[in-house]
């Protein structure tokens, strides 16, 4: 499923009916195994907020956002029921 507003409001809709119809779901949200999804894949949220909150410290501080570095994720979660 593809990570934007509706899909995430209505997940546990779309992966029971997945699971009804045999359709092996593949989410970005790490609770969609526990609802029925077959593979959750996303990064690892407590570095993507700690490198939010370095970026706010920074800018409070005084660094202009224009020179701070963009960041990917470093480290992804993968689950497989």
């Amino acid at each position: 499923m593809i990570p934007e507003p509706f899909t995430n409001g209505h997940r546990d809709h779309i992966v029971a009916q997945c699971a009804r119809f045999h359709v092996p779901a593949l989410n970005s949200v790490l609770g969609a195994v526990d609802g029925g999804a077959l593979i959750s894949y996303t990064f690892v949220w407590d570095e993507l907020v700690s490198a939010s909150v370095d970026y706010i410290d920074r800018i409070l501080k005084g660094a202009s956002p224009h020179d701070l570095p963009i960041q990917a994720p470093r480290r992804y979660e993968l689950v497989i029921i």
